[in-house]
């Protein structure tokens, strides 16, 4: 791993996270986020997740029988930026402790920078599935969400097996 790399944008790195994935994690790696970071990285792909519910929600809500949207919209968001990062630390614990079953050598925060990356790395196909989710018909939507989650699932797999497993890591 080239360790005199500069350090790109936030922004750049989850674009070339499209590019070369394992690349864009492998950089993350290099730079050893600390936890705070690691937290940014799953509120921010938790705020992702928010918004492009959104759309979502207000359409819901349109109804005049509906809940009001405000109550509606408050409700996503404490879910979505509190109580969402705690099973994201769950689901990390989880998948470490699977991994270290079977061999994995990595740490917690490692296997934490893996979970966190792959899900902030989709937060752009997150957002326009919130647009899909609104503009187009329920089979469209359903199948861009199972697309969606399987290149999330893909990329997780792929950092998780490059921290557990890999020799190179």
């Amino acid at each position: 791993m080239d360790r005199s790399a500069p350090e790109m944008s936030l922004a750049a790195d989850i674009a070339s996270a499209y590019v070369r994935p394992l690349g864009s994690f492998d950089r993350k790696l290099d730079q050893r986020p600390g936890e705070e970071n690691l937290l940014s990285y799953g509120m921010l792909a938790c705020l992702f997740g928010f918004v492009a519910r959104l759309p979502a929600i207000v359409r819901d809500t349109a109804p005049p029988d509906a809940p009001p949207l405000y109550a509606v919209a408050a409700g996503h968001f404490v879910a979505s930026l509190f109580m969402a990062p705690l099973l994201l630390y769950a689901l990390a614990a989880l998948s470490h402790l699977l991994a270290r079953a079977f061999g994995g050598r990595a740490n917690w925060r490692e296997a934490r920078l893996a979970l966190f990356w792959a899900a902030l790395a989709s937060a752009p196909l997150v957002l326009a599935l919130g647009l899909v989710e609104v503009l187009a018909d329920g089979r469209i939507a359903g199948a861009c969400f199972l697309g969606v989650g399987a290149v999330f699932l893909c990329y997780w797999g792929a950092c998780l097996y490059r921290v557990e497993f890999d020799a190179a890591s």
